[in-house]
């Protein structure tokens, strides 16, 4: 049984994906990031739910 995590982009329990610096990214936004353009609409909401790997909240 796979354990679930918390994705930080959909911040949805999932169990499949990858982990970058501690942090959970589910199988289904990873494909959404990867195809995705700048030009998208969804592009700002991705880059601001991925800032939360770089930047610690409360700092």
């Amino acid at each position: 049984m796979m354990t679930k995590r918390t994705c930080v982009i959909c911040t949805k329990p999932k169990s499949e994906g990858i982990s970058i610096w501690y942090h959970f990214i589910c199988r289904q936004c990873e494909e959404e990031i990867v195809a995705c353009e700048v030009t998208d609409e969804r592009y700002p909401f991705f880059i601001h739910q991925l800032r939360k790997i770089w930047f610690k909240e409360h700092a």
